[in-house]
């Protein structure tokens, strides 16, 4: 079921996160995933996009892009994806870090 046939909350959002945890692992590689920005704060308006954050066990464009488009599926709603690496700019990182939501 679309997240978005019910009001798209942070509950939401990680709750339909974690029913494809396993996918995500097996498909793409996901080690882990969470929800950060105006989800996390309760600042989001109809316009937002969905900030996710994705760590990969292998980075690559395939595992990056699948995973893309699969969270957007899932979720119904367009997503920004933020992944961990090691050109991560370091201050942006380290914010995320500090509200991200895993799932």
């Amino acid at each position: 079921m679309p997240a978005n046939q019910t009001e798209l909350t942070k509950g939401h959002i990680l709750e339909c996160l974690n029913r494809h945890k396993d996918v995500l692992r097996n498909k793409f590689s996901v080690i882990k995933i969470g929800l950060f920005g105006s989800y996390v704060n309760d600042t989001y308006d109809t316009g937002s996009d969905i900030d996710i954050y994705v760590k990969f066990s292998n980075t690559n464009f395939r595992n990056v892009a699948g995973a893309w488009v699969y969270i957007e599926k899932i979720l119904d709603h367009k997503v920004d994806l933020v992944y961990d690496h090691k050109d991560l700019n370091k201050p942006l990182k380290e914010n995320i870090e500090k509200e991200v939501m895993y799932g």
